[in-house]
C-alpha cells in the first residue's frame, strides 16, 4: 500500500495504474544473478508502457516482440536490432516488411521462411542483407518440440503436443534440402516456447535441456550456422495472497544451478551461440498496482456490494477469476494471459474520510464485500467475498499484480469510459504520466 495513492487519485482521477521502477529493477537483478549466461528479453506484450521500455533499453534488456508494432516500440525506446527478437504465428508480408532490418525475425512456419526469403531478396538493403555473412539474412525458426508441460503451475514434463506455434521437431530432418535452397536468408536461430506461469524449476530446466538438444541437432545434422537460441520463458509468479503457503514461488536459484550445468554441457557443441530468455510477466507483474475509488456501497439481501469504476473494463484478469470460479467443474490452468490462478490478486483499501492520512484502515471492522465495477453487466466483478476494513464511499481501492496484462488486456471501449491513466514512478520518486 502507498499512502500517496490518495493524492495521485485526486490529481489524475480514478481509476489509474502505477508502475514502480524500483520493483522492476529488483526483479531484473534477481533474474540476472540466477541466470548470468542468458540475455534477458522483456516481453513487450505484458506492458508496452514507454517509460518501462526505456528502462529496459537503458539497462541492456532486449525485447521479445509479438508484432511489428512491438518491434517499432522497442526500437524507439533505444533497443538495438540484434536484441529485438520478433516471433509470432501468421506474420503477413506487411508485418515482416516493417520489421526487416529492425530486429531478429523468427519464422513460425516453412511458409513463412519462404515468404521471408522472397522479402529479403526484394528489400535487401532495408533488411541489411548485404552486410550479412554470405549476403544472407540470419533468421530464427520456432520449433514445436517433442516435449511439453502437464497441467498446473507446478507442472511436470510431458510428451509433445499439437500446436499452432512453430514447426514440429520431427519435421526438421526431411527439410534439409529446403533449408539449403533458401537464397536470401539462412536459419541462424532456434526458438522454443511452451507455456507461461510455470513454478517448477526442474520442469523448466528439463525444457531448457530439450531446447539445447534441438539446437545441437540443427547445427550438427542440418548444418545451421547458429547465432542464437531463444529458450522462451515460462517463469511463473506465485501467489499474491499473504495466507499462501510456503513453496509457492519459483525456486530461481535452483533453476539457475540446473541451467548453468546445461550451459557447461553444451558450450563445446554450440560455441559462441547467444542464449536468450524471455521474461514474461516476471519483471513487471508485481511492479504495478491498479487504483480506483469507491463511488457507492449498497446492501442487497444480506450481501454488501462495493462499487468502483474500472472493474472488468480496467482490469480484466481479476474479473476473469470470478467468472471462472462460477463455472461448473474444476478450471484448468493456467489459461494465459487471461487466467493464472485464483490467488493472484490482493485487494486493499486506503481510508480517505475525516482525519484520515491515507492509512490502510486496518483498525476498522472487517466486512465481507463484493467489489464490482460500474459497467452494465453482472460479470463486472473485480473481487468476490473479500474482507475490507469498513469500506466507505470515497475510499481508495488497490489491486495488486497490475504490472502485466492489465492495461493491455482490458476492454476500455466497453461503455465508452475514458482510458485510465498510466503512471510511472522512477527510482528517484518522480511520477510521470504518458
Amino acid at each position: 500500500m502507498n499512502a500517496d495513492y490518495v493524492q495521485l487519485a485526486d490529481k489524475y482521477g480514478c481509476p489509474f495504474y502505477i508502475y514502480e521502477e524500483s520493483a522492476i529493477r529488483t526483479q531484473l537483478e534477481r533474474l540476472r544473478r540466477a541466470l548470468p549466461d542468458f540475455r534477458v528479453l522483456y516481453s513487450v506484450k505484458t506492458n508496452p508502457h514507454a517509460p518501462i521500455l526505456r528502462f529496459m533499453a537503458l539497462n541492456g534488456v532486449g525485447a521479445d516482440a509479438a508484432s511489428a508494432g512491438e518491434v517499432e516500440r522497442a526500437a524507439a525506446a533505444g533497443m538495438p536490432a540484434e536484441q529485438i527478437l520478433y516471433s509470432a504465428p501468421g506474420k503477413g508480408g506487411e508485418q515482416l516488411r516493417r520489421a526487416l532490418g529492425r530486429c531478429r525475425v523468427t519464422a513460425d512456419s516453412y511458409t513463412e521462411l519462404t515468404r521471408l526469403d522472397e522479402l529479403a531478396g526484394r528489400f535487401a538493403v532495408a533488411a541489411g542483407v548485404a552486410a550479412m555473412r554470405n549476403d544472407k539474412l540470419p533468421v530464427g525458426l520456432r520449433i514445436n518440440p517433442d516435449f511439453s508441460f502437464g497441467a498446473g503451475e507446478f507442472a511436470a514434463a510431458a510428451p509433445g503436443l499439437s500446436s499452432k506455434f512453430g514447426v514440429d521437431e520431427e519435421s526438421l530432418a526431411e527439410k534439409k534440402e529446403f533449408f539449403q535452397g533458401l537464397k536470401h536468408i539462412r536459419p541462424a536461430g532456434v526458438h522454443v516456447f511452451l507455456r507461461s506461469q510455470v513454478l517448477n524449476a526442474e520442469a523448466l530446466a528439463a525444457s531448457f535441456a530439450a531446447v539445447f538438444k534441438i539446437a545441437a541437432r540443427c547445427r550438427e545434422e542440418l548444418g545451421w550456422g547458429l547465432d542464437f537460441i531463444n529458450f522462451g520463458g515460462g517463469l511463473g509468479i506465485g501467489s499474491a495472497l499473504e495466507r499462501a503457503e510456503a513453496g509457492r514461488e519459483l525456486d530461481l536459484e535452483l533453476l539457475g544451478r540446473l541451467a548453468a550445468e546445461l550451459v557447461r554441457q553444451y558450450e563445446r557443441r554450440l560455441p559462441g551461440v547467444k542464449l536468450f530468455l524471455e521474461s514474461g510477466r516476471f519483471l513487471v507483474g508485481r511492479a504495478g498496482t491498479f487504483v480506483t475509488r469507491i463511488e457507492d456501497i449498497k446492501e442487497s439481501r444480506g450481501k454488501i456490494h462495493v462499487i468502483a469504476p474500472g472493474g472488468l473494463s480496467g482490469f480484466l484478469r481479476p474479473a476473469m477469476l470470478n467468472l471462472l470460479a462460477g463455472l461448473p467443474g474444476q478450471t484448468p490452468g493456467p489459461l494465459e494471459p487471461l487466467f493464472s490462478g485464483f490467488d493472484k490478486h490482493r485487494v486493499g483499501l486506503l481510508k480517505t474520510g475525516p482525519g484520515s492520512t491515507g492509512s490502510t484502515g486496518s483498525s476498522g471492522p472487517l466486512k465481507k464485500v463484493t467489489v464490482s465495477g460500474t459497467l452494465c453487466t453482472s460479470l463486472d466483478v473485480l473481487a468476490g467475498e473479500v474482507e475490507l476494513p469498513d469500506p466507505q464511499a470515497g475510499d481508495i481501492l488497490t489491486v495488486s499484480e497490475a504490472g502485466a496484462y492489465a492495461a493491455t488486456l482490458s476492454p476500455f471501449a466497453f461503455a465508452s469510459f475514458d482510458r485510465p491513466a498510466e503512471l510511472y514512478r522512477a527510482a528517484d520518486g518522480r511520477i510521470s504520466a504518458e
